[in-house]
């Protein structure tokens, strides 16, 4: 199995830029962020959660109480 990444940004607009970026590249990456509606961060996650994209960029504030299984 892959490892997971997790990167922590300061604003919405980092967020989107790095997680865009990242795609560009071809790495298997998502951004989550407050701009986005409860359903759409928790669909983001799960794809997270199931490998289906390793990297996970996301704010400060969606890291406060995220679970991250090793």
């Amino acid at each position: 199995m892959s490892a997971k990444v997790v990167i922590f940004v300061k604003s919405v607009q980092r967020c989107v830029a790095l997680a865009n970026l990242l795609v560009e590249q071809n790495f298997p990456a998502i951004a989550i962020h407050r701009a986005m509606t409860q359903e759409e961060r928790l669909s983001r996650y799960q794809q997270f959660k199931d490998f289906q994209k390793r990297i996970l960029v996301a704010t400060n504030l969606f890291g406060r109480g995220m679970d991250i299984e090793r």
